[in-house]
């Protein structure tokens, strides 16, 4: 997905550090971002939390009330599952259709997935680590065919289009487009009423466009694809077993056909004795009587042997389909090692490379912090992100990507933000940013005016804090723990100012307030 960017510079930080302790694997994970499919997530605080189980229930709620045949299942006006079966005579593939309605607060691609491996486990019987598995594919599924109808037409029946919206079909890869705007498409195969693995279709899961795609991402998606291989490869063995069976007892029954013909050829000829010998009419009618049974007897034997010849076709065209399905399994296999040794070269090229610079002396890189900014559901939501000045090349990014001021202020070994969204289930806090990884570091557990001033002083930060729309300055810690709180209220957007221990600020009042920094005290109203 290419993604357009609001730049706004904020710092620029020159550091001199060893280019051999790069690590350049992490370097080159965090800077594929044109990818076709790349989830962005909501990474901020939440107003509330809730725990992976959780999630995954809804998922379960919904597996367990959808029913055998065509049906629909709903939870809390948020996610609705349809179970697009029936129609038989149709061309096509049948499909749960996954639903996000516009109530729904989901903001995190893991969560979406835990949810669709609830559903799995509880509509199919899938075990919990082929569920993830399996949820992890249908979104990348999804998001690849996202909106392509003419495909997804061509691929399922009619009860299943028919219930897609074109415009929400499949999956944004942008957390604030899924409310009223996802509709994942879980195809499935004739014995998915069966349950257990096998349900879904994975061989559609995991289309040409589908690996593609997963190559393009970090490693390769490599382990993804073992897994999902591996799975294929149970499914297999699964049918395979079926097959064996089948061809048991097609024998068995082929054997009890041949023996009753073999009998009713031996019946036949003592009755033609019988008859033969037959003293009166009565004893003649009785032998006609024998024949004709067993005529009728011998009808049906060659029905049932007609049904044995047509489950045997069926049959072979079964493992006709379990050689092919074999050697694509082997295809698979083959490219998922094809693509190791590629990474183990390349890996060990850019070990070369560094060894090689670190011993010919460029030693330095000259490194700028940048806040990165765009919109994600009408809001503009940064990160911060490390660049070599010299590549112009990312080198490191942080996860939290809700920062909503324009610059940072340093607090220590943090760079001190204010970030989240108002949004679903978000809130508006303070956080701090480790400055050389740029991990997450504390998070505070008061709500901030979502375009508050930030001002450090010492180990204090200062921002405006409050709720219900009664706004006032807090004083924080390091650790984000409120220290003081203004008696008087402020104007939300107050600029904050610092000098001698004074803190200025414009009072709700209108007028400017000197505050004192050791415990915010009104200490005097600017004339």
């Amino acid at each position: 997905m290419k993604k357009t960017s609001v730049l706004s510079v904020i710092f620029l930080v020159c550091a001199t550090s060893l280019v051999a302790g790069q690590d350049v694997a992490e370097v080159e994970l965090l800077s594929v971002r044109d990818t076709a499919v790349e989830f962005i997530n909501y990474e901020g605080p939440h107003a509330k939390i809730e725990t992976l189980e959780e999630i995954m229930g809804v998922g379960i709620f919904l597996g367990n009330a959808i029913g055998d045949g065509y049906s629909t299942a709903e939870y809390a006006a948020k996610y609705r599952v349809i179970h697009a079966v029936g129609d038989s005579a149709d061309e096509g593939l049948e499909a749960d259709i996954f639903m996000v309605l516009k109530d729904a607060e989901v903001d995190h691609i893991r969560n979406m997935r835990y949810m669709l491996a609830g559903f799995l486990i509880a509509a199919y019987g899938y075990e919990r680590e082929d569920a993830l598995l399996l949820a992890e594919f249908v979104t990348i599924y999804n998001a690849v065919y996202r909106g392509k109808m003419d495909f997804l037409g061509g691929k399922y029946k009619m009860i299943v289009t028919r219930n897609l919206d074109p415009k929400a079909a499949g999956i944004s890869t942008i957390y604030t487009d899924w409310p009223g705007g996802t509709e994942m498409v879980i195809p499935l195969t004739e014995i998915a009423a069966e349950g257990g693995i096998g349900s879904l279709d994975t061989d559609v899961l995991t289309e040409k466009e589908v690996i593609e795609e997963m190559r393009t991402q970090p490693e390769r998606g490599l382990e993804s694809r073992k897994d999902i291989t591996e799975l294929k490869e149970r499914e297999v063995e699964q049918e395979q077993a079926k097959i064996e069976e089948e061809r048991t007892q097609l024998q068995e029954e082929e054997q009890r056909i041949a023996a009753a013909q073999e009998r009713i050829e031996e019946e036949r000829t003592q009755v033609a004795r019988e008859r033969e010998t037959a003293e009166s009419a009565a004893d003649k009618a009785r032998a006609d009587e024998r024949e004709e049974a067993l005529a009728r007897e011998e009808q049906q034997l060659e029905a049932e042997a007609e049904e044995l010849a047509e489950r045997e076709t069926q049959l072979i065209a079964r493992e006709r389909e379990q050689t092919e399905r074999i050697e694509q399994i082997q295809t698979e296999r083959e490219q998922i090692a094809a693509d190791e040794r590629e990474l183990m070269d390349q890996e060990a090229g850019r070990d070369e490379t560094a060894i090689a610079a670190a011993a010919s002396g460029r030693s330095t890189v000259r490194e700028a912090v940048y806040l990165e900014i765009r919109e994600l559901g009408g809001e503009p939501l940064g990160r911060l992100i490390h660049i070599d000045t010299a590549t112009g090349s990312i080198t490191g990014a942080s996860t939290l990507n809700s920062i909503r001021n324009r610059s940072v202020e340093s607090l220590g070994p943090y760079y001190a933000v204010v970030a989240g969204t108002t949004l679903g289930q978000g809130a508006v806090r303070l956080m701090t940013v480790q400055k050389d990884t740029l991990a997450t570091g504390h998070e505070g557990s008061d709500d901030i005016y979502p375009g508050s001033a930030l001002v450090v002083d010492g180990a204090s930060l200062y921002a405006v804090a409050g709720e219900g729309g009664t706004w006032n300055v807090a004083k924080f810690d390091s650790t984000l723990t409120v220290q003081a709180v203004s008696k008087i209220e402020v104007y939300p957007d107050t600029a904050l100012t610092v000098v001698d221990s004074i803190l200025y600020v414009a009072g709700a009042d209108g007028a400017v307030h000197a505050l004192l920094t050791a415990d915010l005290t009104d200490s005097q109203t600017v004339r």
